[in-house]
């Protein structure tokens, strides 16, 4: 993701550090378009918003004096829409918004609402940062625990237990064998079954956000169709055009020709 530190939150850092003030991260919008150029004199996201969170899905990170990092998080609950870029506001004494950081997909992702038992939705995680001269002397970071949840860890989806006695909702998979790349399963109501999610992929993928595996050198496995045995190959059909002794063209079905002698008696 491409970030841009605005001009506005520029301005707004440059008077906080000096008149000793704190500056809080209050909001952010989401906008569908991705992959344009940034501008440090943007306002808003690009066209429109279709989706503003509250700070309590910011989480706030110091990596040193200069540099912050953000973790948005955009829940199960909202959708659906796609997620190309995303600004982050800072709050004033009156409560005004103050455009401070905007990031940029390379791609838009998908963001589906949690739907139940028709849709799972899907959590998105993005982070932003913000590099400026002292910008620690402008927040009053607190910092919290996180809170850890362990889950059933099994080696690819044909260990997972009957989902009709599951203990657990979820379980992590070290490779989903569709795509090669670890995974979570999530049993679905609707039909007592699991569900399979990926945890890594590459979000310039045409294939994203799916479980068909991706293009030829992104070490995605190959996406193989409902056939009965065997992969799909690409061969071209002139290559079959043989003639075989006794055979018939590959290419064109055609009558079977006449036996031939190829020692001994003929048929």
């Amino acid at each position: 993701m491409q970030t841009v530190l605005l001009n506005t939150g520029k301005a707004a850092l440059a008077a906080a550090i000096a008149e000793g003030k704190k500056l809080k991260v209050a909001a952010y919008r989401i906008g569908q378009a991705a992959n344009f150029e940034a501008s440090v004199s943007a306002t808003n996201v690009t066209p429109i918003s279709v989706y503003q969170g509250d700070a309590t899905n910011i989480s706030t990170s110091l990596v040193n004096d200069d540099q912050i990092r953000y973790v948005v998080t955009v829940p199960e609950s909202v959708g659906p829409f796609s997620v190309g870029n995303i600004m982050l506001f800072l709050a004033d004494e009156n409560g005004t918004l103050i455009p401070y950081l905007h990031g940029i997909q390379p791609v838009p992702i998908p963001k589906y609402k949690n739907n139940p038992p028709a849709v799972i939705g899907n959590r998105l995680v993005f982070n932003l940062a913000a590099k400026y001269t002292n910008i620690s002397e402008a927040f009053q970071l607190v910092i919290k625990t996180p809170v850890y949840a362990s889950l059933p860890n099994y080696r690819d989806e044909y260990e997972l237990p009957n989902p009709s006695y599951a203990v657990y909702q979820q379980a992590v998979l070290q490779n989903n064998t569709v795509n090669g790349n670890p995974g979570l399963a999530v049993r679905r109501n609707i039909d007592n079954s699991w569900y399979l999610n990926v945890f890594f992929q590459r979000i310039d993928d045409p294939d994203y956000g799916s479980l068909r595996g991706g293009v030829v050198g992104d070490n995605y496995l190959p996406f193989y169709g409902d056939y009965w045995a065997g992969g799909l190959y690409n061969t071209a059909s002139s290559a079959f055009d043989r003639r075989l002794d006794g055979g018939a063209s590959w290419a064109v079905p055609t009558v079977a020709d006449d036996p031939v002698d190829a020692g001994g008696y003929a048929a």
